[in-house]
């Protein structure tokens, strides 16, 4: 078989990157786990039971360092500055409470509350693609204080200044009715 070209080589051979893998001994291959992961994992995994009742601050910061992650994926990799960034967060937010209020399952809520915030950056994206720089900063800001506004003054709806709050939650009728439960489903 002809190595030069991936339709001429032989059956169970790749070849990628400029170089030639059999793919059954890769697959034998040792763990890709490095002894500090699985170390990590362990800590990650006993963190609650040892911790107690600040599992639910863990979960704080665990949710926070998610948000800032996406940021940084915007503004690190993408270079768009984005003001607005909590705006869609709080979409996401209140869609769930929204629907967790008036009894939908956790994960047709969590996808709908997904689907919701997306299709709101879509809607502020598109239009936003027409500016650059200092501009979408500014446009951005201008969506962020927008939600901010509507979240306010939607008190029936939103709980207003003061937020939501939502009873526990039961995901495939386990309820999450405790900051360990709710830190091993964050």
């Amino acid at each position: 078989a002809d190595d030069r070209h991936p339709a001429l080589a032989a059956p169970g051979v790749v070849r990628a990157a400029g170089r030639t893998v059999n793919v059954q001994t890769s697959l034998l291959a040792r763990s890709r786990w490095r002894p500090w992961e699985i170390a990590a994992w362990i800590v990650l995994w006993a963190l609650p039971l040892v911790l107690g009742s600040h599992a639910a601050l863990i979960n704080e910061i665990a949710i926070l360092a998610l948000f800032a992650l996406s940021l940084d994926f915007i503004l690190g990799y993408a270079g768009i500055v984005s003001l607005g960034h909590a705006a869609f967060l709080a979409m996401g937010a209140y869609t769930e409470a929204y629907l967790q209020q008036h009894g939908w399952p956790f994960v047709l809520s969590l996808s709908f509350s997904a689907l919701v915030a997306g299709i709101t950056g879509v809607i502020v994206g598109l239009p936003a693609l027409r500016v650059k720089g200092m501009y979408l900063a500014i446009a951005t800001l201008a969506f962020g204080f927008i939600v901010e506004e509507g979240v306010a003054r939607a008190e029936s709806i939103t709980g207003g200044n003061a937020g939501k709050s939502i009873g526990s939650l039961e995901v495939f009728g386990l309820p999450i009715d405790s900051d360990q439960r709710f830190y091993y489903l964050s």
